[in-house]
């Protein structure tokens, strides 16, 4: 019996070795200087993301935003420490000014995104191909209703 389980566990690590000098031989071998390469190399991201952290505006809101673009859509994300106060009519929009006024914005200034999905956790939007988003410089959490912004993010590259 004890002859089986050591023919298994022989047979077992042959397979396994093996395996790991195959992978290992197919691997190129790597000189000093390519991983000197791979080192200062940068990793491929995007050149410019625009992030934010959120600020309390007339009511707490916190977390981060950051714009992506993803197979040529661009998308407003939110992240999944963000939080809102709950209200009434609340909207995700984008700012043209790094700090939109608490109340009384006006039309001209910002652009409406989408209706806030819910006031807390991971969400995203679609940012249309016609908003520019070079043109905004924050996004705020707004309560239409009461032309109140609740929080907003000024976005930074």
């Amino acid at each position: 019996m004890k002859f089986k389980h050591i023919a298994v566990l022989g047979f077992a690590t042959l397979l396994t070795v093996g395996s790991i000098k195959e992978v290992v031989a197919q691997k190129p071998a790597s000189t000093g200087s390519d991983i000197v390469a791979q080192a200062s190399a940068p990793a491929s991201a995007p050149a410019s993301t625009p992030t934010g952290t959120f600020q309390a505006g007339e009511h707490p809101t916190q977390g981060t935003v950051s714009i992506v673009t993803e197979n040529g859509k661009r998308y407003l994300v939110l992240s999944q420490d963000f939080q809102s106060a709950k209200g009434p009519d609340l909207h995700v929009i984008m700012y043209k000014t790094d700090a939109p006024p608490k109340g009384g914005l006006k039309k001209a200034d910002y652009y409406i995104l989408a209706p806030l999905k819910k006031i807390s956790g991971t969400q995203r939007y679609a940012i249309p191909d016609k908003v520019n988003v070079a043109n905004y410089k924050s996004v705020a959490i707004w309560c239409k209703q009461f032309n109140a912004t609740f929080g907003y993010a000024p976005l930074s590259s």
